[in-house]
């Protein structure tokens, strides 16, 4: 791709991705962090690992059955697979924890359609289209990490601020 993203050695990383189709993909930060999918039509999040032997190949290590992630379009792994995101085009807003199995869910603005999420240093970014009278509007929206997602990062950085409604950036 002329002039788009590259890897340190100056060419783009791709991996083959097998055991779909899949609807989302989500990679773990740092080494521990694992790649993560949802397979289409069950909505499971399953875990991938790399083949032995070839590891720009991806393959199903550990399925969950999550029927709350039937309607996830968007998904990120939050820090080295502490937890996993996903989010729904209509605002909800999904929590595994990884390490406890625990669930929870919040509502975004619904007169907003989700189209993806990332972290960083504490926060959330959502990316979202608006309708609008001269037409769909591309917003990104911040908010703070919640209480419980920050416990589970367990982030000093993030210096005991609280978590908040998004807000447009």
């Amino acid at each position: 791709v002329e002039g788009g993203p590259r890897s340190s050695s100056g060419s783009m990383n791709t991996s083959a991705v097998y055991g779909g189709p899949w609807r989302a993909l989500a990679s773990g930060s740092g080494s521990g962090g694992a790649a993560w999918a949802i397979r289409e039509g069950s909505g499971s999040l399953v875990e991938m690992q790399p083949r032995a032997g070839a590891a720009s190949e991806l393959l199903p290590r550990l399925q969950l059955s999550a029927t709350s992630a039937a309607n996830v379009t968007a998904l990120h792994a939050l820090g080295a697979s502490v937890a996993l995101l996903g989010l729904e085009s209509g605002g909800r807003l999904h929590a595994w924890f990884l390490q406890t199995a625990r669930h929870s869910s919040w509502q975004l603005p619904k007169a907003t359609k989700w189209v993806g999420l990332c972290s960083a240093k504490g926060h959330l970014f959502f990316g979202g289209v608006e309708r609008a009278r001269e037409g769909p509007r591309f917003s990104i929206w911040q908010a703070l990490l919640t209480p419980e997602l920050r416990a589970a990062l367990d982030t000093a950085s993030v210096d005991g601020a609280s978590g908040s409604e998004p807000s447009r950036v």
